[in-house]
């Protein structure tokens, strides 16, 4: 049988890693530490899927209080909103992280 264990992880783009192979590759990482334990290839690997745990973790928190934002902008552009209306919630955020940066000085 040829390869597809791990669901063509090998040929994957770098953003499938965030979305489609993310579970492919917790299983390589598996396999590699079971039966390749202490490689370089497994260390490299599991230390990758943590690195994406964490990055996919920071992208998340950071993009959260920007959907507001990104909800008035979109429905601006497609005439639902005003221009006004969404300037408002770009204001609003700005104002909020504004506030968050004062309040670790």
């Amino acid at each position: 049988m040829s390869g597809s264990s791990f669901n063509y992880l090998c040929y994957g783009q770098v953003d499938s890693l965030f979305t489609g192979h993310g579970g492919q590759l917790q299983s390589m990482v598996d396999v590699l530490k079971a039966n390749f334990h202490g490689s370089q290839a497994a260390k490299e690997t599991a230390e990758l899927q943590r690195f994406i745990g964490y990055v996919t973790a920071e992208i998340e928190r950071r993009a959260e209080p920007l959907r507001d934002v990104w909800h008035a902008v979109e429905w601006w552009k497609s005439s639902d909103y005003s221009r006004d209306q969404a300037q408002a919630e770009i204001n609003r955020y700005d104002a909020i992280i504004e506030q968050t940066r004062q309040g670790h000085r």
